[in-house]
Formats: structure tokens, sequence, C-alpha cells
């Protein structure tokens, strides 16, 4: 095989074990009113949380964990920025724990109470 496509396949390779997807319900606390930040808005407040997938990414790890409601209500959030994201540190984590079905990613709750 030539140098090209050993290499080619290579980093097919590496970019299929760190490819996954993973589905979380973005919502806000039931009582208060909390309004939605545009991505350029300025914030007070950062927290970012590891979560955990299973099967592929088809569910959470753990669906009972609190999760961005529970960001916002204990911060006390008036306005908040929810996204989820896969850091170069989740693609290194989930090339190895993907494999058997376990991807991680992160979720960033940005905003100001």
């Amino acid at each position: 095989m030539s140098r090209r496509i050993v290499t080619a396949v290579s980093i097919l390779g590496v970019l299929l074990l760190t490819a996954g997807c993973g589905t979380i319900y973005m919502d806000a606390p039931a009582s208060p009113q909390v309004r939605l930040l545009p991505k350029d808005a300025p914030v007070s407040v950062r927290v970012e949380k590891k979560v955990w997938f299973k099967w592929w990414g088809k569910e959470p790890l753990d669906p009972e964990a609190p999760y961005a409601s529970a960001i916002i209500r204990e911060h006390r959030l008036k306005e908040a920025r929810i996204r989820m994201t896969n850091t170069v540190g989740d693609g290194i984590v989930s090339a190895i724990t993907g494999i058997v079905g376990f991807p991680r990613r992160t979720l960033i709750v940005e905003g100001n109470p």
C-alpha cells in the first residue's frame, strides 16, 4: 500500500473513532422566567459539566442527573445560554470509551443572575 493510502485510512479511522452524537434535553427551571441569550451576549457565569452517554450517544448515561435546569436554578440565572460541545479532551477520551459505546461531551451553561 502506498503511504498516502495508509495516511488517509489512518486519518479516517481516527475521525470515525472520535465522531459521535448525543441527545440531551436543554431545559430551564419550571417556575422562574429565563431569557435565552444570543451567542455573543456578555455573561458573568460559566459552568462546564462533562456528560457521559451510553449506546454511542443514544441516551445520557444518567438520565436522572441534574443538567441545565439544575445549573440555572443553582446559580439563579435570569438569562441563560446552553450548548453541548465536543472538546479535544472529549474526543481523546471518546476515542477510547466510544469504542465500547460510552462517548463523552461537554455541557456549557452561561448566563447572568
